[in-house]
């Protein structure tokens, strides 16, 4: 058995991206992780109820849910469930993002970030947000899911995926497999040993390069099969 092991995923670009599901291959690694005393979680710009059904969905027992980039942390056997206080730049942003003629767009509700789904026009979205909250001078992160489903988050600085390291034991040996900007913070942590995939971010790759961690020639599902099978024989 492999115990104080923790192994965390992104989702979207990640685990699964337009054209390519999840591998039925890396549902079998997550049970037979688990089986060996692996502890799964999910860290992701997505809001928790959401992840949740993912993860019951793919066979992902996670042991915690790292959702809304860190904004909504969920641990259900020690009953944690903690969200980010409110944000000032956030308040005022949400109260005149109304101003902004933005293309048309899904509503996607969360409790401690902005976000929206744009589809195929969130690269116009991002822009005008992007001048938007430079024009006024908030101190707010923007990400993109171009490569996902079209999302859009507005994120405070507070909140990042490297919270989610408070509450892992200090002598834990962490992977994260991440693609996106999102996912620099906790990629870059002293306490990661960082792993991404083909068709992540250049900036990303870099990163895992060098900090020598692992890197897929493989995209999403397939690269983080690939990982998992080079780490754990699985």
């Amino acid at each position: 058995m492999l115990h104080n092991i923790y192994v965390g995923f992104d989702r979207d670009g990640t685990l699964e991206m337009p054209g390519y599901p999840i591998p039925e291959k890396l549902m079998q690694q997550f049970v037979a992780l688990e089986e060996i005393g692996v502890k799964l979680f999910l860290a992701s710009g997505k809001d928790y109820p959401l992840l949740k059904e993912i993860a019951a969905n793919i066979q992902l027992n996670t042991w915690m849910i790292c959702a809304e980039n860190g904004g909504h942390i969920v641990i259900p056997s020690d009953k944690i469930d903690y969200v980010q206080p409110a944000n000032a730049d956030l308040s005022a942003f949400q109260a005149k993002i109304g101003q902004l003629n933005l293309p048309p767009y899904r509503e996607e509700p969360k409790r401690s970030i902005w976000s929206k789904k744009f589809g195929s026009q969130v690269l116009i979205a991002e822009k005008k947000i992007k001048d938007f909250i430079s024009d006024e001078g908030w101190n707010l992160c923007v990400y993109s899911y171009p490569d996902g489903d079209g999302g859009l988050d507005v994120v405070p600085p507070r909140i990042d995926k490297v919270n989610l390291l408070q509450y892992l034991p200090q002598d834990a040996e962490i992977y994260y497999v991440g693609d996106g900007e999102n996912d620099i913070g906790l990629l870059a942590d002293s306490r990661i040993i960082p792993c991404t995939v083909s068709n992540a971010k250049t900036d990303v790759q870099k990163v895992v390069y060098d900090r020598k961690g692992h890197v897929s020639s493989k995209p999403a599902g397939y690269g983080v099969s690939e990982i998992l099978y080079k780490l754990f024989s699985v």
